[in-house]
């Protein structure tokens, strides 16, 4: 059997009959048993092509395109199994960009395995699901894509389902069970890429589960190569897990990643006449030599200098660059000048922010929108003040993206969160507040009519 998968960004179906996060291609056109939909789905809820393809819709050509072609990474691709390079960890400062290169490592061995007997699956760790992204799930996820990618559900595993379907409620599978489920998907192929972003975010008390069922799992299956990302500190528990048996690379971003993102933002400026020969070379020196170790505190600085709307007020944000300017700093700076926009505009980030930061789950746009055009004291819905999603998001500053494929809403960066749970003052009283609008919104009439 040749099978071929990877993610493609026009594929989000799920089942037979529709476009799926992988590309298969069978000799035998194996099709799924006519329960996958509810198979894959007890496998587990996560999927992880969506957070893939949010992030993949946000890279910039030619950023980043140097990790590919390191020693370290070329040697995790193609060492041969049984070595002692299959686990390749790579670490970096937060804001370093890490999230955006997983998705670079990932479309390239997706690029790489056409046609081949080698499949490709990922995990995105989010801190705004960790919640959903128990060791279990996780681990699930892993199972349904490398089954998406063999094109049929191996038998251990339908009839798991079928056992399981009818104990109370149908009961979900546990990790040792996955591990097997995962051991049988595997054996049919060559390889297998799994990558996995972000570890740090995972909650402390899954962390244990998660690395120890990889290591597991790399222990009884040949084939299998690991690239996980994270936070420098989770080195410790890579080698704890792993035994040593990792191999390390540190993520910087290179200097003509910053130079290519900067000329790109500069090319886009929607105020042209605020810029000037002399603004734009000591933009491009002064902020790539300054910060250029952290790429989302490039992203916030140059956003910072290109809402001013004069030559002179750019001059003098850029000078802040130069006294040292931390993440802290950055989102400080912003939160001021989303402060210093009209009350409107300065009132609607401000409450979104809290929303979102205080949410116990991510939250659709819908529900949002909805939640910040609830006026106290008011017996029913005004449709007419519901913010449009443009102006919600030009009122956040860029601190709050969406994520077009599930509309759901969430923080630019975790480092983002941890300001605002460092800095309690930002907010007085979220949860009162989010309290009332959630009370008054379930007495609004048109809800006590359904």
């Amino acid at each position: 059997m040749t099978t071929s998968a990877h993610l493609r960004p026009s594929d989000t179906g799920t089942g037979t009959g529709h476009k799926n996060s992988f590309n298969v291609t069978n000799s035998y056109n194996t099709t799924y048993v006519d329960e996958e939909p509810k198979i894959v789905q007890w496998l587990s809820p996560l999927e992880p092509r969506v957070r893939h393809q949010d992030v993949r819709t946000r890279r910039m050509e030619g950023v980043g395109d140097w990790f590919l072609q390191t020693e370290e990474f070329l040697n995790w691709r193609d060492g041969k199994d049984g070595d002692d390079g299959a686990v390749l960890f790579c670490s970096g400062a937060p804001g370093a960009g890490k999230t955006y290169l997983s998705s670079l490592a990932i479309d390239s061995l997706c690029d790489q395995v056409v046609g081949k007997n080698v499949a490709v699956a990922c995990l995105y760790i989010d801190f705004q699901t960790q919640k959903e992204q128990t060791p279990e799930n996780m681990l699930g996820a892993l199972v349904k894509q490398i089954v998406r990618a063999l094109g049929s559900i191996p038998s251990e595993i339908d009839e798991a389902f079928q056992n399981a379907k009818g104990q109370v409620g149908g009961r979900g599978p546990l990790i040792p069970e996955l591990l097997k489920f995962l051991k049988t998907s595997l054996a049919p192929l060559d390889r297998a890429y799994i990558c996995i972003d972000a570890v740090d975010e995972c909650l402390p008390k899954h962390l244990p589960k998660l690395l120890g069922s990889l290591y597991a799992l790399s222990q009884q299956c040949d084939g299998i190569r690991l690239l996980i990302t994270g936070r420098p500190h989770v080195q410790t528990d890579i080698k704890k897990y792993f035994l040593g048996g990792a191999r390390y690379i540190d993520f910087v971003p290179k200097r003509d990643d910053i130079i290519i993102y900067l000329q790109r933002m500069l090319n886009d400026d929607s105020d042209p006449d605020a810029m000037n020969p002399e603004l734009r070379a000591g933009i491009m020196q002064i902020v790539t030599e300054s910060i250029s170790e952290v790429f989302l505190l490039v992203s916030l600085r140059i956003a910072t200098i290109l809402a001013e709307t004069t030559i002179y007020k750019r001059q003098e944000q850029l000078k802040r660059v130069t006294n040292g300017f931390s993440l802290d700093d950055a989102y400080r700076a912003t939160l001021e000048r989303m402060e210093n926009q009209n009350t409107g505009k300065a009132k609607l980030g401000k409450a979104a922010l809290m929303w979102i930061s205080h949410s116990e789950r991510p939250m659709k746009v819908d529900e949002l929108c909805d939640a910040l055009g609830v006026e106290l004291k008011t017996a029913d819905v005004t449709r007419d003040n519901i913010p449009s999603t443009q102006t919600l998001l030009a009122s956040c500053l860029g601190l709050v993206t969406v994520d077009q494929e599930e509309s759901t809403v969430r923080l630019v960066h975790f480092t983002l969160q941890e300001y605002f749970d460092s800095h309690s003052e930002t907010f007085h009283n979220p949860y009162a507040k989010m309290a009332e609008v959630c009370l008054t919104y379930l007495n609004f009439d048109c809800v006590n009519k359904l």
